[in-house]
């Protein structure tokens, strides 16, 4: 067998490779599309974990009593980079996190970029983990 053969046969072999493995993120439920329903942050100290906000689609907005100067009551719960600086030097650990209405999807964590790129109520497509407990959001539709 000559070069280009052989270079021809593995360009071949990578694009089916690249093809087998385009639809099967969606065959797997890895990539999923539903309605974004709440949104929260939960951070971590040595001795407890608390919900520092959270908004759903279900009712009003809870905001942690020491937190009400860095969340608005109502609109876009947003985290400012700042803000984000701020939770993550007074607590151990902080998280974003969605719930994400589909089928077989749950509450994962997402970044701050991400947790700040949906609303509640939005459509939005996220791309799991394998775990699925963290997700990427790769789309949104805003609600009206």
């Amino acid at each position: 067998m000559n070069r280009r053969t052989v270079l021809t046969s593995v360009g071949t072999l990578a694009t089916a490779g690249g093809l087998a493995t385009a639809g099967c993120l969606t065959t797997l439920g890895i990539t999923e599309r539903g309605r974004v329903t709440a949104k929260w942050i939960t951070a971590t100290t040595r001795t407890d974990t608390r919900r520092l906000v959270y908004d759903s689609t279900e009712g009003e907005r809870l905001i942690a009593e020491a937190h009400a100067s860095d969340f608005a009551a109502e609109g876009r719960l947003f985290v400012s980079q700042e803000l984000h600086r701020r939770l993550n030097a007074r607590y151990g650990d902080v998280e974003y996190r969605v719930r994400h209405d589909c089928s077989g999807c749950g509450s994962p964590v997402v970044s701050r970029g991400d947790f700040n790129s949906v609303s509640v109520g939005d459509v939005a497509e996220l791309t799991y983990s394998e775990s699925g407990e963290r997700a990427t959001v790769i789309g949104v539709q805003q609600s009206q």
